[in-house]
């Protein structure tokens, strides 16, 4: 049995706050049109390097040795990978706001405040905080896609256009694909495809581990409401998949846990190329949803009616697609096969609406809204963004910065947008100077953080700035010009949904640190 190290209280505390400062400071130098790119030496070990602007990113490339140094790391890499699993964007502001809770805790910890205190201040201050985001909010404009987008590539416009251009070809039912382009150019091209709300069953089955997310290529499409309990069942159409030499998903009602070992160890030895998906929603709308990727896909539906059975399978029974994109909870599935037969499947959908319609008998509000979603789905289509560059660094470079821009404009469509520049925070620090009288206000530090790193990545002077601002009425500073701006009218804005999880998940790990009284590692091993 390895041997174990431990430390307690303030040496544990010290030991991993370490590991926080130096993961959070290579991060925060990325915040802002100011900030600076981290060049990623031996990027996803092939040994090439990577230039990038995206704090995840950074965060998931930084390892220690110092075991204890590793735990502060991924404690605070925690907070960018929670906002980055759920909106895609503001991963370095939760860093960044994470340290500066963090430095601060510790600080009043040393003055003697009871962690315990701090925790229960901390939760209160974050619930009136978030209210205050969500009532900031308000709808974003076709006008605002631009300025979210371009703010998000690190103030380039040229990606704003791009990622507008994108969104004025889709309805916002459609998705956005973000892929590497075989030439210099960048292009959007926009061809059917489908996204629905179910992911991998296991993390074995993921082929971008930077992403989390697995893609294919030119896949094979096994469709099924019945779930898959035994390996025999697949076994057939499986070895006629490994002749072709090509991945394929297979999407059905359930798997048997017999089953996704098993394709977990063939996947891990290399003989095949899977991943299994479980079916969307439930009862016959699972069925109707089914039906519509059988469509797109052009692949023989297998039904508890249907006379086939997976034995019976050969590969023309199969669909396929040009790619398949499958995070954790979603699969996008781009270029169908039968994307021919998507127009007469729509029309059908929409007679079967005007039907329901028309029927008092039934629920209407419930069905309407389904049957609506499953023709926007059909119709909004994917839109396909080739990233094009001089070199492989500058694609991938440029490749990030779009990825950052899409998922900011997604997260803005859903919960609408925020003044920018870190004025919504300092909007939401004087709303809680107001009800508080100061004692044990933690949350307000991490509040200020964002402003600060701001100003010192721009080399403005934070002390000056802050007497000219008025974040009640969201006047603010454009960082790249260092004038007084009102936010909304330059187009300075955040999604809401993003900066209120960055400061969630912030939140989330400092509430962690506060509990900390032991750190277990194995036997360090020193530099």
């Amino acid at each position: 049995m390895q041997n174990k190290e431990l430390l307690f209280n303030d040496q544990a505390r010290s030991a991993i706050k370490s590991g926080i400062d130096i993961l959070a400071d290579a991060v925060k130098v990325t915040l802002g049109p100011n900030g600076r790119c981290v060049i990623l030496g031996e990027y996803k070990k092939i040994g090439t390097p990577h230039i990038t602007k995206d704090g995840v990113t950074v965060a998931k490339n930084i390892k220690f040795k110092d075991k204890y140094k590793e735990v502060g790391a991924s404690l605070i890499r925690e907070a960018a990978l929670k906002t980055v699993e759920t909106v895609g964007d503001s991963t370095t502001s939760s860093t960044v706001i994470a340290q500066a809770l963090i430095n601060e805790a510790e600080n009043l910890i040393q003055n003697g405040v009871n962690p315990v205190e701090l925790k229960k201040q901390l939760q209160s201050s974050l619930n009136e905080a978030v209210e205050i985001i969500k009532e900031s909010s308000i709808p974003i404009k076709d006008s605002d896609i631009k300025n979210i987008a371009t703010i998000s590539a690190n103030n380039d416009e040229s990606i704003g256009e791009l990622v507008a251009d994108a969104y004025a070809k889709i309805t916002q039912n459609g998705v956005i694909a973000v892929e590497e382009s075989n030439s210099t150019k960048t292009t959007v091209d926009i061809v059917t495809g489908m996204q629905f709300e179910q992911g991998f069953v296991s993390s074995y089955f993921v082929t971008d581990e930077i992403k989390n997310e697995c893609a294919f290529l030119k896949p094979y499409v096994l469709i099924s409401e019945m779930k898959v309990e035994t390996m025999r069942e697949i076994m057939p159409v499986l070895e006629l998949i490994h002749s072709e030499n090509r991945p394929i998903v297979i999407i059905a009602q359930d798997f048997s846990e017999e089953v996704i070992e098993t394709l977990r160890i063939n996947v891990l030895n290399g003989i095949l190329r899977v991943c299994c998906v479980k079916a969307p929603s439930y009862g016959e709308y699972r069925k109707m949803i089914l039906e519509d990727l059988s469509i797109l896909t052009d692949a023989n539906f297998i039904t508890h009616d249907s006379a086939l059975d997976f034995n019976d399978l050969h590969l023309q029974d199969l669909g396929t697609c040009d790619k398949i994109i499958i995070s954790k909870d979603k699969t996008m599935i781009i270029g169908g096969r039968g994307q021919d037969k998507i127009p007469e499947r729509v029309e059908l959908i929409k007679a079967r609406l005007a039907e329901i319609k028309k029927d008092d008998a039934v629920n209407q509000e419930f069905l309407i809204e389904f049957y609506e979603t499953r023709i926007a789905r059909l119709v909004g289509g994917v839109a396909s963004i080739k990233v094009g560059g001089i070199t492989e660094l500058e694609m991938k470079e440029r490749k990030d910065r779009i990825d950052d821009a899409v998922c900011a404009t997604k997260a803005a469509l859903e919960e609408g947008i925020v003044p920018g520049g870190g004025i919504t925070y300092l909007k939401v620090l004087n709303a809680l100077k107001s009800k508080t009288d100061g004692k044990y206000d933690l949350l307000c530090c991490g509040l200020e953080s964002i402003f600060n790193t701001l100003c010192e990545n721009s080399n403005l002077n934070t002390v000056e700035l802050s007497l000219l601002i008025n974040p009640d009425n969201n006047i603010g500073v454009d960082m790249l010009s260092g004038k007084i701006v009102n936010m909304l009218d330059a187009g300075i804005v955040d999604p809401a949904s993003a900066s209120r999880l960055a400061l969630e998940n912030a939140v989330s790990v400092t509430m962690l640190y506060l509990s900390t009284a032991c750190v277990v590692v194995p036997e360090l091993v020193e530099f």
